[in-house]
């Protein structure tokens, strides 16, 4: 949905909350097409059951199945505290592409400026962005 690594200069002060809203408001408006055609999709009996996922399932594949979800009237605190559930598990993606895959590291690892901002506070900034959306 993004075409860009997101990219913080090294010395921005950064609101987590607020940077990570307006990324997801991002993803929404420019993975528009994208969406549609997932929704549409996964409306389709003849392809259920189905599965989507990425490499870290956080951002993109988070954000739709945060929409499936909100769609399928699941609460939005329920869907935020789904979503937060892979904050853990990209703290330890991160430490693993640190030492595995140091090459990769500053792209998929976000870089020490995200890290710094607080990229890893998901469930705050989901919320955000559903009240703004």
């Amino acid at each position: 949905m993004l075409r860009t690594t997101w990219g913080i200069p090294e010395a921005t002060e950064i609101d987590p909350v607020e940077f990570l809203s307006s990324h997801y408001l991002a993803m929404l408006n420019e993975g528009a097409a994208a969406i549609a055609e997932a929704f549409a999709i996964l409306g389709t009996v003849q392809r259920l059951p189905a599965v989507f996922h990425c490499s870290a399932g956080k951002d993109r594949t988070g954000v739709l199945a945060a929409l499936v979800l909100s769609v399928l009237g699941v609460p939005d605190e329920v869907v935020a505290a789904d979503y937060h559930l892979s904050a853990s598990a990209v703290v330890k993606l991160v430490e693993w592409m640190h030492i595995a895959r140091p090459d990769r590291y500053e792209v998929r690892g976000r870089s020490r400026a995200c890290r710094k901002a607080g990229c890893a506070q998901p469930k705050p900034a989901l919320m955000a962005a559903s009240r703004a959306a």
